[in-house]
């Protein structure tokens, strides 16, 4: 299984914390979110994490190192990092051709088992969403539909602004940025990925490459169930993280 880490952006909103380092490297109880991420993916079992770079790459590089606890890190470099983050996807395309894939944005501060919820979630793709949410039109939307099974397929991912899909829905939830895809859906991700960017669409959120292969491949919900998290995007976010999410993490018991 690789982890493929998005950090590429410059994190303008919350500056000036992002004007002498990346997002990923802001720390939170003495450790950034990116090295928090990398634990995460260590303990879960990952065999080996790309982390798609662009601002200020080499001071990621040059504080992560080729390896953490012995996971193996590659760096691919996106140049053109500030058109957007599908750009990132496409960079770290080929992670999808090669083995299973768990897919993280690098700016999310979350309690470890929700990543090994994503890990070791029995279908073969998975998103992970939360429910219970502030809906502000900004979040990413995870639509899921009840399926024979039982659980939750997710039958849209899409920007809040954008409005509803038109495929029937029992419910919304917010995505928390972790999704594991499989080596047959992950190759169908790389294509599309690689269309749009080749037909002049490569500005944008990236989800629309995830939201395109939804109805060729079925993908599962998993749920936070009130563990805590937090993107972070904002000062106010990183003022919650620190004061709230934080806190709740620690209190937490040991994996």
């Amino acid at each position: 299984m690789i982890g493929l880490v998005l950090a590429a952006g410059v994190g303008k909103r919350l500056a000036p914390l992002t004007e002498d380092r990346p997002k990923g490297l802001i720390e939170l109880g003495g450790r950034s979110l990116l090295a928090r991420l990398l634990d995460g993916f260590q303990a879960a079992g990952v065999d080996e994490t790309v982390l798609v770079v662009g601002y200020r790459a080499e001071m990621i590089q040059a504080t992560l190192g080729a390896s953490h606890h012995g996971m193996p890190l590659r760096y691919l470099v996106n140049p053109d990092y500030e058109k957007g983050p599908r750009l990132s996807l496409w960079t770290g395309r080929e992670a999808f051709q090669r083995d299973e894939v768990v897919l993280a944005d690098g700016d999310v501060l979350f309690a470890p088992t929700l990543l090994d919820r994503v890990v070791q979630a029995r279908a073969p793709n998975a998103f992970l969403g939360s429910p219970g949410f502030l809906d502000t039109g900004e979040e990413m939307i995870l639509y899921t539909a009840s399926a024979p099974s039982g659980s939750d397929r997710v039958v849209a991912i899409r920007r809040g602004v954008a409005g509803p899909p038109a495929a029937p829905f029992d419910r919304r939830a917010e995505w928390v940025g972790f999704v594991k895809v499989s080596r047959d859906a992950g190759a169908d991700v790389a294509a599309v990925i690689d269309d749009m960017v080749r037909n002049g669409r490569g500005e944008g959120d990236y989800e629309v490459a995830l939201d395109l292969v939804l109805p060729r491949h079925p993908f599962a919900a998993c749920w936070t169930e009130e563990l805590p998290w937090i993107e972070i995007d904002f000062p106010q976010d990183l003022q919650a993280a620190e004061t709230e999410v934080l806190p709740r993490i620690e209190r937490l018991p040991p994996r």
